[in-house]
Order: C-alpha cells, then sequence, then structure tokens
C-alpha cells in the first residue's frame, strides 16, 4: 500500500522485517498490523525456522539451512514448471539465485 497520508504520501513503503525472533510484525502503508504468524496480535516477527515449521516446510526437530532452502526452491520450481507457469530457463535461474544468494541464520 502506498503510506498513509500521515506519513507523507510517497507512493510506496516496505513491510520490510527481519525475521530475528525479536523485531515487531510490520505495519504496512496505512498503518495496518500484518499478522504473519496469523495468532490475532502484533507480536514479534518469527524466525526463518519458525515459520517454515509453521508452514510446515520444516518438521518440529529440524532448523532452517541452505540445503533445506535449496530442497525447497527445487520442487517449487520444478512443479510451477511441471504445471506450465514457468519455463525450464526461469527453473534454472531460481536454482542459480537459491544457490548463490545469502540465506537467513536460522535461529
Amino acid at each position: 500500500f502506498p503510506l498513509s497520508p500521515s506519513r507523507g504520501a510517497r507512493g510506496g513503503g516496505s513491510t520490510a522485517a527481519p525475521f530475528d525472533g525479536e523485531s515487531l510484525e510490520p505495519e504496512n502503508g496505512l498503518e495496518v498490523h500484518l499478522d504473519m504468524n496469523q495468532n490475532g496480535g502484533r507480536d514479534r516477527r518469527e524466525t526463518v525456522t519458525e515459520a517454515w515449521q509453521r508452514l510446515g516446510l520444516l518438521k518440529a526437530d529440524e532448523t532452517f539451512n541452505r540445503a533445506r532452502y535449496l530442497e525447497c526452491v527445487e520442487v517449487a520450481g520444478s512443479e510451477l514448471r511441471k504445471e506450465g507457469f514457468i519455463t525450464e530457463e526461469i527453473v534454472h535461474l531460481y536454482r542459480r539465485e537459491a544457490a548463490e544468494r545469502e540465506v537467513l541464520p536460522a535461529r
């Protein structure tokens, strides 16, 4: 959303917040709380591991790491290709970017 008039109508903004387990969940440009973990309140933003566990991408005893990230990108890219949403060239791009991208700490 564009920033609200009270914050200055600049037509842009960011809801970026680190997955650090400490920062508060963000608000959008309309000053509306983004309930990222869907628990009904504004609290700390999850760690990457907590978010992936909540989404079912990791089991309760697993921790986020590069290998798991690469596996997830591979599965998602292959599925999107199979369904005709992206080309094989894009799948290769996703794989390359995932291998080179700095991954967030698990925490």
